[in-house]
């Protein structure tokens, strides 16, 4: 019994492989990053998974990150604060967190790429903004 055990832990290990796409998953958040910055939040659209809009009218998520902007002043830096990486069966999934500083304010952002298992693209599966921090 335990032989199979070990067989099937070092059969799960070896089909799951290390999250190796950081640096697209990063370009993914600063290409988002650079839409927020010029209040063009429709132009990301592409970047997020549907699955994000399930619950989120698109209209309404465009107009909540063009109006960080209105709301805060120019974003003046994306200043990420952690990172975490994991690969699965189900696919890759990397976690950011960020604190945008604004020239009136701070959001604290945390947003989840994801590459799931069978597809090519990475695209933003979940995204979360926590206001104010008002300087």
């Amino acid at each position: 019994m335990r032989k199979w055990a070990l067989l099937g832990c070092v059969l799960l290990a070896a089909c799951i492989k290390p999250a190796g796409q950081t640096k697209q998953a990063q370009a993914l958040v600063e290409e988002l990053h650079a839409a927020v910055a010029a209040q063009q939040a429709e132009k990301a659209l592409s970047l997020y998974a549907p699955s994000f809009f399930a619950n989120m009218p698109k209209e309404l998520w465009v107009k909540k990150l063009n109006g960080l902007v209105a709301r805060y002043g120019k974003l003046k830096r994306a200043k990420r604060v952690f990172f975490q990486k994991n690969a699965r069966p189900s696919g890759d999934t990397y976690i950011f967190g960020y604190r945008l500083i604004f020239a009136r304010g701070a959001v604290e952002e945390t947003i989840t790429v994801e590459r799931r298992t069978g597809e090519k693209a990475l695209k933003i599966a979940g995204h979360v903004l926590r206001e104010p921090h008002a300087l």
